[in-house]
């Protein structure tokens, strides 16, 4: 495949900020990162791009990583790029780091 510096969900320029928060694709995800936290007793606050890039939350880094691992996984196909579910890759990842500290 051939780089593009195009988002290939939006076809906005790709940078960070983009690729972690300010892309079409990713506003609700946020949000739905935020509410699963809180329904777990952890509130955090993800409402700037600086909150996102430079937040030092372990969950906040977990949801950035979901977020990586989509993009590294489909980025030759925009359709499934598209229509993947990041909130589900997160989901799992966390629910992965409780069975952890269970184990402990």
């Amino acid at each position: 495949a051939i780089y593009s510096p195009k988002c290939a969900i939006c076809n906005q320029d790709e940078n960070y900020s983009h690729m972690f928060f300010e892309c079409v694709r990713l506003r609700g995800y946020w949000d739905e990162v935020k509410h699963l936290l809180s329904q777990s007793g952890i509130n955090i606050a993800i409402n700037t791009t600086a909150s996102v890039l430079f937040g030092g939350n372990f969950y906040v880094t977990l949801a950035k990583y979901a977020i990586f691992v989509s993009w590294i996984r489909y980025k030759d196909n925009k359709e499934l790029l598209r229509n993947h579910n990041v909130l589900y890759l997160f989901t799992a990842l966390t629910q992965d780091v409780q069975t952890c500290k269970i184990i402990e």
